[in-house]
Parts: structure tokens; C-alpha cells; sequence
């Protein structure tokens, strides 16, 4: 093959045929989850940390189902995070560690519907979307 036809060759290629910039890290993909999502898959920085971005994510579920009516995760995954959420654990953000303590109910998803930021989770819903649709949700 002559360098000319290589470099037609790679400009064919389909961009789903690429490979991933940011690949699984061992982890197989969840099928019926649009980021392939694995629970318990926060286990790196400081428990501040770990629970602020548990939050983030199960509000960005709630507010997709709730709101979007769009279930982003199925039933077990979203009971197992909600049971991993410690109440008692500070996130860094005062008005936010205050409202979840006097909101977040592990067993419905309706609490988001009286979330202060909820224009801040629509954002990343969107963002999560986009995602989706322009890479697929096999590459996450």
C-alpha cells in the first residue's frame, strides 16, 4: 500500500470506527445506560468530593426523569446511589448541603422539581445528551 492510499484510506474512516479519546478503563460498558455508567465507579478524591459529584448525578437523573422524561439509568443503579448518599457528608456548597438534607428523598425523584439550580442541571442533562448522541453511548 503506497503512502497516498494509506492516507485515503484513513480519511474514509467512519468516525464511530475510531477509537475512543477517553477509553473505559477496564470497565465493561452497562448496555442500557446511554454513558455506560458503573455504579460505585467514584472511588478517587476526597469524600467531599465523591459525594458532590453522587449528588450532581443522581439530581441529573432525577431532573432528566422528572423533568425531561428521559430515564437516564434503570431502577437498581439509581436505588444503589441514592442509598450511597451520606446527608451527613459536607459537599463544599452550604445552600446546597442544606437543601439536600431537607429535600432528598432516596425513593422518588419529585425533590428536583424544588432544586435551586435547577437551570445548572439542565445544563449538564444537555451536555450528557449531546455527548450521547454525537459519540454514541458505547464510547463512555
Amino acid at each position: 500500500m503506497t503512502c497516498e492510499s494509506s492516507l485515503a484510506a484513513s480519511w474514509e474512516l467512519n468516525y464511530r470506527d475510531r477509537p475512543s479519546p477517553r477509553p473505559n478503563r477496564g470497565h465493561p460498558p452497562v448496555p442500557d445506560h446511554p454513558l455506560a455508567y458503573q455504579p460505585g465507579e467514584m472511588s478517587w478524591g476526597t469524600p467531599e468530593e465523591v459525594e458532590r459529584r453522587r449528588r450532581i448525578l443522581v439530581a441529573v437523573w432525577a431532573y432528566a426523569y422528572e423533568v425531561m422524561n428521559d430515564q437516564l439509568v434503570g431502577d437498581d443503579v439509581w436505588q444503589a446511589e441514592c442509598d450511597a448518599i451520606n446527608l451527613d457528608q459536607e459537599t463544599g456548597h452550604d445552600l446546597l448541603d442544606f437543601w439536600f438534607s431537607e429535600n432528598f428523598d432516596p425513593s422518588t425523584g419529585s425533590w428536583v422539581n424544588s432544586h435551586p439550580e435547577k437551570d445548572g442541571l439542565h445544563r449538564v442533562y444537555m451536555r450528557m445528551k449531546n455527548r450521547e448522541q454525537s459519540r454514541g453511548p458505547e464510547e463512555f
